[in-house]
């Protein structure tokens, strides 16, 4: 998803995905100017062929092996709906004419990160997609029904998801992602 203030973000994720082990998958760049996070995915969804989607935010970028890796995953476990990964936060800082990352690793322990994760369509199609009424944390929704659903998920240990954290992100505002969660919960009983 693609907004003015990523652009000059957006080369290092299509760097990153020209980089995949695998050949076979297609790439949908949505313009996210004035709609919602929800909808511009919903819409890209839409637009897509394959059986697996995965999301990728244009301020963040993926290993060279997450589409090998999650798709055959996924292909020998027809019983598991959704696989995700570990990830690798990371804190942009300016130097002398370059950017150099500060990596943290996170153990993902729990479904609930919105990129990285891939999920068959059906699942999508099933649960009518993101909820195009939030502002913020689509995703914690639409995991929250996942579940709700009986949808299975594995993890794969093995940080492979770049997770870009910086001023001006929408993960950057916790009371207004804590304050959504709450409202998410008691929605979901």
């Amino acid at each position: 998803m693609s907004h003015p203030k990523y652009q000059p973000l957006l080369e290092t994720a299509l760097q990153s995905l020209r980089q995949q082990q695998s050949s076979d998958f297609e790439v949908i760049v949505e313009h996210n100017e004035d709609r919602t996070l929800s909808k511009a995915c919903n819409d890209a969804i839409s637009r897509s062929h394959g059986e697996y989607i995965v999301r990728l935010d244009a301020d963040d970028w993926i290993d060279p092996q997450l589409l090998y890796l999650e798709a055959n995953h996924l292909d020998s476990s027809p019983q598991v709906d959704c696989v995700w990964c570990d990830y690798w936060k990371t804190y942009p800082q300016k130097g002398e004419g370059f950017e150099t990352h500060y990596l943290e690793y996170h153990q993902n322990q729990d479904l609930e990160h919105a990129c990285g994760a891939m999920y068959r369509k059906e699942v999508w199609e099933l649960l009518g997609g993101y909820d195009e009424s939030l502002k913020y944390q689509e995703s914690f929704d639409f995991w929250l029904r996942f579940r709700k659903a009986g949808f299975t998920s594995e993890r794969i240990e093995q940080p492979l998801y770049y997770y870009r954290q910086h001023p001006g992100s929408m993960s950057t505002n916790v009371e207004e992602r804590e304050r959504t969660r709450q409202e998410i919960l008691e929605k979901h009983g």
